[in-house]
Order: C-alpha cells, then sequence, then structure tokens
C-alpha cells in the first residue's frame, strides 16, 4: 500500500488496520512516524519508525516503536490529535510506564 507521502506499508502489516497518522520529521527528512490502528478487544495504536529507502525512493516501516492501548476510538484520537506536540520526556515516560494511569493517557487529552 502507499499513500500521499510515498510510504510503502507491506500487506502483512496493514491487513486489519487503518493508518491513523503519518508524520515525516522536519529536522531529519528522511525519517517518520507511522501510525497503524487496530481493534481487538480494546482499540491500539502502533507506532512505527519510517525510513527513506534511496533505492526506492519510498519511505518504509523498519521498527515498532511502541504500540498504545485506549477504550473508546474517540480516547485514541484525542492522543493522536496531540502526538505531535508531545514533548520528547513525556513519550519517553509514555513508553516506560512504571504503573499503569487511572485514566489512560488522561494528562495529555
Amino acid at each position: 500500500m502507499e499513500n500521499e507521502y510515498n510510504i510503502s506499508i507491506p500487506d502483512e502489516l496493514i491487513t486489519g488496520r487503518n493508518v491513523e497518522i503519518t508524520f515525516i520529521s522536519e529536522i531529519k527528512n528522511n525519517l517518520g512516524i507511522l501510525g497503524l490502528s487496530e481493534q481487538t478487544d480494546a482499540y491500539v495504536l502502533h507506532l512505527y519508525r519510517l525510513f527513506y529507502n534511496e533505492s526506492n525512493q519510498k519511505f518504509e516501516p523498519i521498527q515498532q516503536l511502541e504500540a498504545f492501548q485506549f477504550q473508546t476510538p474517540s480516547e485514541m484520537h484525542q492522543f493522536i490529535d496531540n502526538l505531535p506536540n508531545i514533548s520528547a520526556l513525556d513519550m519517553i515516560l509514555l513508553m516506560n510506564p512504571t504503573t499503569p494511569p487511572r485514566k489512560p493517557f488522561s494528562f495529555l487529552m
């Protein structure tokens, strides 16, 4: 699958999932983030690191960074809307929690 950012997403990665967000770094324009969602018993947002492949001139997911779970689609979309504005420190804390928050990611909404 390809989209307007010329991102090549393997079928096995996209099957059963939706593209929620793509973000290309303004500082390192060969890097980006891809957010894919799926619904299981919760709403899950998978974040992948994108890297620009010079040989095929496309961004490709090279590593899953994290997967976040949400109770409702609106919680997930609020998180997605805030994602570009989350500080690096807050993201580190979210990716390495010591105890689960009472309300998922409520301090970011």
